[in-house]
């Protein structure tokens, strides 16, 4: 779940096409954004993840993604998305994984 106007930080555990956990390399280059379920708007710009982000264990694929506040503060309705999860190692490989937003109403 994803709060507007909150810090968040989502662990992703990614498959390959066999259903298997497999090895990120540390050189890639992972981007993940929100996007919208019929993928016609970003909600959330992309953000780079870092291996040496608290929690992420690339050796088993596992992705630690991090949006700001200032960046959340984009979500303005409680809805259902996408974290669009674009990984180039070898390949470009782009996964999908819903994700639940709520417009946070604290201010």
């Amino acid at each position: 779940m994803v709060i507007g106007g909150d810090d968040t930080t989502l662990l992703v555990q990614l498959y390959n096409s066999a259903g298997a956990k497999f090895v990120i390399n540390n050189t890639a280059t992972i981007k993940v954004a929100i996007v919208n379920l019929d993928h016609t708007r970003v909600i959330v710009a992309a953000v780079i993840c870092s291996n040496a982000t608290p929690g992420a264990v690339w050796a088993t694929s596992l992705v630690a993604v991090v949006f700001t506040a200032a960046q959340t503060a984009t979500i303005a309705s409680n809805d259902q998305a996408w974290l669009e999860i674009e990984v180039l190692d070898t390949i470009k490989t782009t996964y999908f994984e819903r994700v639940k937003l709520v417009k946070g109403l604290i201010t």
